[in-house]
């Protein structure tokens, strides 16, 4: 009996033992179409629970999470989604600020320095047809971490919560060459951690209307309310909890693996923050593990490195953190809401004792024992605007005001009007024009009846935030296309680099309280509606969105190149489609024209170093 008993212990013990973290697979998306296609899924979250889903599937399985698309400068990648989902609305196409619409879907690319009219969210993939999304990535577009998930307004929250989202890595061009020691970083076996929130634990019962969200079954159900006729839910989530936890973080799809490295080796660790609900603040146990921060939201950190206490996410955050630890054992990383940090405010920030464990070894490891020290260089587009002259869009707006009131979620006092709204009411700021350099302060509400589409300069507390009673959490905003640079927080130079370093790039910055976040950017190379958003994705979904209008103030004539008597005059372009969809089945097809052989070479790839990598892509037939 004894000996029975001690088998089963011995048993049970290896089976709850951590399972090693598994590494997505990698999918090249480098001149070649890759196909996404759009089902319903029953999702058995790592066996601690279970539920009815939409998920991305790759070569006939689902992909939770999403697959890493690995793209190039100078390349063309062609991302085709097909939504198999049920047909059951006619028309989604219309504009609303509450969820409507669960089927049709559509994809953004985040943080990627590509034309809004490629990486275009005003597009509308209804069930039984499909879009292929052709981005052509600039030459000099930086390396680094970024991802891509659901963007449909009005069902945004649904599909990316619900597990529609993946990596997305921008390799280095072909001559953009990393100094000595970054390099050695990223030439190690990629280490990808995408760290994704399971929410099921009923909706918040916060002490502000704001960060009162709903968690997944709340959101389902507001699609059957019957607004605008719809009454439609086909996918109903029906969780079945096999431990007893509701509400969770998993990373790479699993609940709590380990990562193994040696000690006094630097491992570089890339995370991805998909949840879309809170702010989360990683911490290690261990006094003998250091982190240094290498690049945030895809751009690198200027030198020398920063040294933090904790990696803090705001929902849609990359971060490149180098991490040693000196002594052998096991480190636990965990979602800590310091007090230190209560600058985010007091609600809306995750809790985790465990997210995932370090098992720190005796031996072994990449042979990487020092920390970064050199600069990395930074494209045209990425150059420093603090010494630029600002200048101002047509509205003269200089604060950006996030708020949730009386059930309203709006920017500067205005509910997203839409992309086909009139001109005068379709933007946040117009005017905005290549070249030119903007600022903008990020701020939390002021009193209610304040807010309203301010243009210039508030008074003090008035207009704009900033006299308000304190704001309980923080509303991270995000921009696409074009990064911005921060320029001080709370109406100071200094920050901590936990949170928001001084003078770094972002695309995702949570605005503190009471005097906001200034941030600055001058757009590049790209013309057109570019959106700006709240990435709570509750609050994206009920209107909490706007509009830079940016154009071409200064356009260059472009002169007809004369053919030479040797070469015949090229053929005129083929037009360019619109890029508004309304049943994207009609829209362009770009046939693929690699085979299952080269799919299954990209993801045999995902194990190399990142030089390794790099020659076994190109080896792909591209």
């Amino acid at each position: 009996m004894m000996r029975l008993l001690l088998t089963l212990a011995l048993l049970w013990a290896a089976t709850c033992q951590a399972a090693p973290l598994r590494q997505v697979s990698m999918v090249s998306c480098k001149d070649r179409t890759v196909e996404l296609e759009v089902r319903e899924h029953t999702w058995n979250v790592d066996g601690q629970m279970t539920f009815h889903t939409r998920a991305y599937f790759y070569d006939g399985e689902a992909a939770l999470p999403a697959p890493t698309l690995v793209m190039q400068p100078g390349s063309q990648c062609r991302l085709k989604i097909k939504n198999s989902l049920s047909n059951q609305l006619a028309n989604c196409s219309y504009h609303a600020n509450y969820f409507h619409c669960p089927d049709t879907t559509n994809v953004h690319t985040h943080g990627l320095h590509v034309s809004p009219k490629q990486d275009n969210i005003d597009t509308h993939i209804r069930p039984g047809s499909d879009l292929t999304y052709m981005y052509d990535i600039p030459d000099n577009h930086l390396m680094g971490t970024h991802w891509y998930h659901a963007h449909h307004h009005g069902s945004t929250t649904l599909q990316a919560n619900g597990g529609m989202a993946g990596f997305l890595l921008m390799e280095p061009a072909a001559d953009y060459t990393l100094p000595a020691d970054v390099q050695a970083l990223y030439a190690q076996a990629p280490l990808l951690l995408q760290i994704h929130h399971i929410n099921f634990a009923g909706t918040d019962q916060g002490t502000s209307e704001a960060f009162t969200l709903m968690d997944y079954q709340a959101v389902s159900d507001d699609y059957k309310t019957g607004k605008n006729g719809e009454k439609v839910q086909t996918v109903e989530p029906s969780p079945t909890f096999t431990t007893g936890l509701h509400n969770f973080f998993i990373v790479n799809g699993q609940y709590q693996p380990t990562v193994s490295m040696a000690a006094g080796e630097v491992r570089l660790f890339r995370f991805l923050y998909s949840g879309g609900w809170r702010i989360a603040e990683l911490e290690l146990s261990s006094a003998a593990c250091r982190m240094v921060l290498v690049a945030r939201d895809g751009v690198f950190q200027y030198t020398p490195y920063p040294t933090i206490s904790a990696v803090v996410f705001a929902p849609g955050t990359r971060a490149d953190v180098a991490i040693q630890c000196t002594e052998v054992g096991s480190v636990t990383a965990a979602f800590v809401p310091a007090a230190s940090r209560d600058a985010l405010g007091t609600e809306n920030r995750a809790s985790q004792a465990k997210v995932f464990d370090i098992d720190v070894t005796a031996s072994g490891g990449s042979g990487v024992t020092a920390f970064p020290t050199s600069q990395a260089d930074l494209p045209s587009y990425l150059q420093a605007v603090t010494a630029q002259t600002v200048s101002h869009g047509t509205k003269g707006v200089t604060r950006i005001e996030l708020a949730v009131e009386a059930g309203n979620e709006l920017i500067n006092g205005v509910a997203f009007p839409g992309f086909d709204a009139p001109v005068e009411s379709r933007y946040v700021e117009s005017g905005l024009c290549l070249g030119r350099t903007y600022e903008f302060t990020i701020v939390p509400p002021g009193p209610p009846g304040t807010r309203k589409r301010q243009a210039g300069p508030p008074p003090a507390g008035g207009p704009g935030g900033g006299g308000g009673a304190p704001a309980t959490g923080a509303h991270p905003y995000h921009q696409h296309v074009n990064h911005f640079q921060i320029m001080n927080l709370n109406g100071k130079d200094a920050t901590s680099p936990d949170i928001i370093r001084l003078h770094e790039w972002r695309d995702v910055v949570p605005a503190y309280a009471p005097n906001g976040v200034t941030i600055r950017f001058t757009p590049h190379d790209f013309e057109g509606d570019t959106v700006l958003h709240c990435h709570i994705l509750q609050h994206e979904d009920h209107g909490m969105m706007g509009l830079f209008g940016i154009k071409d103030c200064d356009p260059k004539p472009t002169p007809s190149p004369s053919p030479s008597p040797a070469s015949p005059a090229a053929p005129p372009a083929a037009p360019q489609e619109d890029s508004k969809v309304e049943d994207a089945k009609s829209s362009k097809k770009v046939k693929s024209s690699q085979n299952e052989a080269a799919d299954s070479a990209a993801t045999a790839c995902a194990h190399l170093a990142v030089v390794p990598l790099l020659a076994c892509l190109a080896a792909l037939a591209l």
